[in-house]
């Protein structure tokens, strides 16, 4: 079966709730870590790292694909996420969590160097 041919079927099988309600749970756990330090300290723990400013290369984004099964393209800013099929369909999204939002933000401003896994773009 080729990549394309997968990611058809991967499409036409995608329930909106299936990959909305996994995602949104693992967000909500994040959260109820309660601060963007504590947030860091997990990722640190299960070796997350990304991409400063790259809502679809952050650590949150790489942490959901890690967390969430047959999740591909997740965009994660500190306003909202969301999670397309692979022919970029709109499955889901919802506003990010307060204190996700913040590590977010905290981490495109290289709060977390430790956590960058390559290049960020200059800070403003």
């Amino acid at each position: 079966m080729t990549a394309a041919t997968q990611a058809a079927s991967l499409a036409e099988t995608l329930d909106p709730g299936e990959l909305h309600s996994p995602v949104a749970t693992q967000l909500d756990e994040l959260n109820a870590l309660g601060t963007p330090d504590a947030i860091a300290e997990r990722m640190r723990k299960l070796g997350r790292r990304g991409r400063c400013g790259q809502s679809d290369e952050c650590v949150i984004a790489n942490h959901l694909r890690a967390e969430v099964a047959d999740l591909d393209l997740v965009s994660v800013s500190s306003l909202g996420w969301s999670v397309s099929s692979p022919d970029y369909v709109l499955i889901g999204h919802g506003d990010t969590p307060p204190a996700v939002a913040a590590f977010i933000d905290r981490f495109d401003r290289r709060y977390y160097p430790d956590l960058i896994g390559s290049a960020c773009s200059p800070t403003r």
